[in-house]
Formats: structure tokens, C-alpha cells, sequence
């Protein structure tokens, strides 16, 4: 739910700084774009939002809707008051404290992660850390690492490595697509995951109609034809399965045992990659710090405002909300805390947090 105190300073620090409080880090092409934003980008995206937003009836409930209500319209007043749009706007998407409702590039989370750390320059690496076990540092599921993924597991194939780390520190997620072959490589029981809802509105359906066209996949082409169908005909409901079966049809005899490293920084579908290997892996401890919190809402659609920066919102909710079974505000909690300092990089190094690790799977 929408947290309304923690906003409510936030409707005063709005009249008051001006519009770099809201854009450390961001382009100038970016920058230029934000400064364009009027009260229509704000009316725009709270259109969206309260229409076809999957989470927005989940976290604006009957107890805060007033106090939700006060918030969008004081940030419009202000607008209208000669005050800055583009931060009105973002404070708007921010209320709602979703990694997938944002402003793109702007983080949408209340957790500003870009101070975490000023070196943290995580690379994709596989080596060995010592005679029994072997590293695979993963720093995105984005599609461009597919091959590297698929790489680096038959590297560790090779290793004859008993151990394994997956280093997960850093990786704000991708697609699943990229993850599977190393769920593939862990996996040693058959297991049921959460589903996905997709919410039916006119928007939405549409969205999904314009993926389905631009999909080279027949399959997916097919799919997401089917599921349109399903949607048009239950308007303002959600529509989805509530479980899914994840099954391989054998198991390899590596690795015995398996650590998986996660920080804040982990999102999206890293944070699936660590809830599936849980499932499926009895080998598995998951070592580190809490995830971002970035998967309850997803299958992000996306809008172009009139400044021409892009809105980008969930159109789906997971069945784990519906079981009462959220992340997003926790994160995933590790099986084993690590309290060692964070380091400075994570490069080809072996860092203290790695080395740490290894250490307890022996």
C-alpha cells in the first residue's frame, strides 16, 4: 500500500527545491525531455495509473483512498501554482513504491539504490575460487547475455567443481529467458510456481495486441493472441493461472551444493531467478543482503507523455499478492544474512563476500 506519510514531505519539499533534486544522473537529452513536462504529463500519467495500473487498486484501499486523493491533487495544485511538473510527476509515481512503475530511466522505488555504492562495477566473470568450488558472476538477465550465460555454465560444467556461487549483486533483472540455463543446471525436484493476472482494460489489451504483431516467436505469437481473447471478455478483472509447473526432464550430478549472492540491488528477474531456484533446488542457500523488491507487479506496458519521456507501468499482478505473499516491500530475506562491509567493485575480483561464501558451502 501507498505509504501517505512518508509523501506527505514530499509535497512540500516540491515548492521548494528546485527540479536537479528529482534527476541526479540522468542525460541531457533526458534532462531536456523532463524540463518539457506541463500539467498534461501529470494528468497523463495519473490517467494511466488509476486506469490501467495492475497494482493501483491494491495499494490505493478503502482506508487511504482520501489521503491518496489529498496527495495527486495537492502535487496537481502545485503544478498549477507555477510549480515544477516533471518533479510533481514523479513524486506522483514514486507514491506508489513499484520498480516497474517509472518514468524511464528514473527509479521509481523509494530507495534511492544510485548511492549504494560509487565503484560497484559488476561484471559477467566464471572462474574458479578454489578446488572445490567455482564462481559464475551474473550481472544482468538482459538478452544481449544470453550466449555469456549459456557460456559460462558449460565452463562450470568443465570445472568438475562440487560447489557453486551464483553471484547474483548488482542485476536489476532482464528476462527470464536468460536465467533458465542455469536453473536447468541446479535443478533437482519438480516444483509449482506463482502465476501471473494480467488486468483487462482497453489499454492493456491493446498493448499486448501490439507485442503480439511485433513477436518473431510463433508460440508466444499465439499466446498472447489467446490471452487477449480471454481479457476482452472479463473487462476490470484478472486474468491469468495461478500456478505454473517447473520440470526438467533430468538432473546433473553438479553441483552438490549451490550459493546464491543477492543484494538491494537485485530486481525484476534476478529476484525470480533466486524465488524459482528455491523451488527447485534443495541444494540452495542464498547468501547476502535483501533484494530490491521489484516483482509483485510486472510485464511492464508503456506510454509515450507529451514531454516524450516514456511512462512504463505493470499490466500484471502475481498470485503471490493474491496469496497474500508479496516481496516487493521486504525483498527476497537471504537464507543467510552477510554483514561484511560492501566492497568497493566487483570486477574479475574475488571479493570478501565471494571468498565468505565458498568458505561455508565447504
Amino acid at each position: 500500500m501507498i505509504n501517505v506519510n512518508s509523501y506527505m514531505k514530499y509535497i512540500y519539499l516540491i515548492f521548494i527545491f528546485s527540479f536537479p533534486l528529482f534527476v541526479f544522473g540522468q542525460t541531457d537529452k533526458n534532462l531536456k525531455l523532463a524540463e518539457k513536462a506541463s500539467i498534461e504529463d501529470y494528468d497523463r500519467t495519473v490517467y494511466v495509473v488509476e486506469h490501467n495500473y495492475a497494482g493501483f487498486n491494491a495499494k490505493v484501499t478503502e482506508s487511504n483512498h482520501s489521503r491518496y486523493i489529498y496527495l495527486r491533487d495537492s502535487l496537481r495544485q502545485n503544478v498549477l501554482n507555477g510549480g515544477n511538473a516533471f518533479g510533481a510527476t514523479l513524486i506522483y509515481v514514486r507514491m506508489f513504491n513499484d520498480a516497474h512503475l517509472n518514468i524511464m530511466p528514473w527509479n521509481s522505488k523509494v530507495t534511492d539504490f544510485s548511492g549504494y555504492t560509487r565503484g560497484y562495477t559488476p561484471r559477467f566473470i566464471a572462474r574458479h575460487v578454489n578446488d572445490s568450488t567455482f564462481l559464475i558472476r551474473a550481472k544482468s538477465f538482459e538478452t544481449v547475455y544470453i550466449d555469456t550465460i549459456k557460456q559460462y555454465v558449460n565452463l562450470y560444467k568443465q570445472s568438475g567443481c562440487p560447489n557453486l556461487i551464483i553471484d547474483l549483486r548488482g542485476n536489476g533483472g532482464g528476462i527470464d529467458r536468460a536465467y533458465k540455463p542455469l536453473l536447468r543446471l541446479i535443478y533437482d525436484r519438480k516444483g509449482l510456481g506463482d502465476g501471473v493476472a494480467y488486468y483487462s482494460t482497453p489499454d492493456n489489451i491493446a498493448m499486448l495486441e501490439q507485442y503480439g504483431e511485433k513477436a518473431v516467436d510463433i508460440s508466444l505469437r499465439k499466446w498472447l493472441k489467446q490471452l487477449c481473447e480471454k481479457l476482452e471478455s472479463h473487462p476490470r478483472e484478472f486474468v491469468g493461472d495461478s500456478t505454473y509447473v517447473i520440470e526438467y526432464d533430468s538432473i546433473h550430478t553438479y553441483p552438490r551444493k549451490v550459493g546464491i549472492i543477492t543484494d538491494t540491488l537485485v530486481g525484476s528477474s534476478a529476484e525470480q531467478f533466486v524465488i524459482e531456484a528455491k523451488i527447485v533446488c534443495s541444494r540452495l542457500t542464498v547468501y547476502g543482503r535483501n533484494t530490491a523488491g521489484g516483482l509483485d507487479y510486472s510485464n511492464p506496458g508503456r506510454t509515450l507523455l507529451p514531454c516524450g519521456l516514456t511512462l512504463r507501468y505493470p499490466m500484471s499482478c502475481s498470485f503471490r499478492v493474491i496469496k497474500g505473499r508479496g516481496i516487493d516491500d521486504t525483498g527476497i530475506i537471504p537464507d543467510v544474512p552477510v554483514s561484511l562491509p560492501i566492497p568497493s567493485e566487483l570486477t574479475d575480483n574475488l571479493d570478501e563476500w565471494t571468498l565468505w561464501v565458498a568458505k561455508e558451502l565447504q
